[in-house]
């Protein structure tokens, strides 16, 4: 497997009140947690995580993004100030987007294999990490380019790609695919939560694209 090949150049957490180099990030690996490191205890005058944005990017190895010269904004702003997995890796041989982010989002791809919209790849689960947030009382959102914030966004269209938004193939997120439940509305509005999804269109996402761009 090579690292972040496939789906993420990387997942940036940026902690809101934490020191990243105090409090390293510890990645997943399919289903095994790596092991705590005594520098991870909480402390309660550090450890104030108000709002957590997980930015997703695409198709490039991570060897190819830490220390480049050709990706100055990523090493030398973001980094800095986040914590970020070196991990992560693609589940093997699975390389559309799709598969990838429902890993994200739920710790598996449920079978599906594709990049088919929610009409077709619709999951009746409630295990996933947006559900296990509303259950401990965590607001969350995600933001996602090309959208009117106005419906539930079920259907690709234009910059948009339903693929790289993970919770809109669960149907407790959706109303059963209903483009107006309010559930799925409510996650789409303006105001920052405490947990927030980024993806931007592909290209921006790094798909296809230089990362110095």
């Amino acid at each position: 497997m090579i690292r972040l090949a496939g789906l993420c150049l990387l997942a940036l957490l940026i902690l809101a009140g934490i020191n990243p180099v105090r409090h390293p990030i510890r990645a997943l690996q399919g289903t095994d947690t790596a092991t705590p490191s005594p520098t991870d205890s909480p402390d309660p005058e550090t450890h104030a995580n108000r709002t957590v944005f997980v930015i997703a990017m695409e198709n490039q190895n991570w060897s190819a993004i830490k220390n480049s010269p050709s990706a100055p904004y990523i090493n030398r702003q973001l980094l800095p100030i986040a914590g970020y997995t070196e991990q992560y890796f693609n589940p093997p041989r699975l390389h559309p987007s799709e598969p990838n982010y429902l890993w994200l989002e739920a710790g598996t791809n449920f079978g599906i294999l594709n990049d088919a919209d929610p009409r077709d790849n619709h999951i009746q689960s409630t295990e996933h990490l947006v559900t296990l947030l509303d259950q401990a009382g965590i607001a969350w959102k995600t933001y996602q380019e090309g959208i009117s914030g106005k419906v539930c966004p079920l259907v690709s269209a234009g910059g948009y790609a339903a693929k790289h938004n993970p919770m809109i193939f669960f149907e407790d997120v959706t109303g059963n695919n209903d483009p107006n439940s309010a559930t799925c509305r409510f996650s789409l509005r303006r105001r920052i939560k405490t947990a927030v999804w980024c993806s931007s269109c592909g290209m921006r996402a790094s798909h296809a694209m230089d990362p110095s761009v």
